[in-house]
């Protein structure tokens, strides 16, 4: 004999359970794109970090992206390079090997930079092909030199 009601009880739990962590990393998630939208970023990586600590294989790659991003906003690349190297998902791989390629222009290593933009082209949402690393270069210095000089006092 089957019993049906213990086998929905114990359903039902699976089901609440799992509703309770998804919806819970969603918050977390949300808390940590506000602080990043605020440009609060010493307090994104001091929440990822903690939120990481609570439901630690929960919290999502995208948490792993911001955390990175704020790492380069505060001009540490060694640190965004290790986190932004954690990130597992198949579909996030272009955006990664794309962050690398820009940072390591920007230290000016270009023997890893022309290897990662390699795994960008790899990547499967990547569509431009014939776009080649001297192109991207090449619209890129002006970006570069402009960020290093300091233009507030231009009129």
């Amino acid at each position: 004999m089957i019993h049906w009601d213990v086998i929905g009880i114990i359903w039902l739990s699976v089901l609440g359970v799992a509703m309770l962590l998804a919806f819970t990393s969603l918050y977390f998630y949300k808390r940590i794109l506000k602080l990043y939208k605020d440009k609060q970023f010493d307090l994104v990586i001091e929440k990822s970090d903690r939120y990481k600590r609570i439901l630690p294989g929960i919290i999502g790659q995208y948490t792993l992206l911001l955390k990175g991003y704020s790492f380069l906003n505060n001009g540490d690349y060694d640190s965004f390079i290790e986190t932004i190297d954690r990130i597992k998902v198949k579909k996030m791989q272009y955006i990664k090997y794309y962050w690398k390629t820009l940072v390591c222009m920007q230290k000016e290593d270009f023997v890893r930079a022309m290897e990662f933009y390699e795994l960008f082209q790899k990547s499967s949402l990547y569509t431009i092909k014939e776009y080649s690393f001297d192109q991207l270069y090449s619209q890129l210095t002006g970006v570069f030199e402009y960020r290093e000089k300091d233009y507030t006092s231009a009129k």
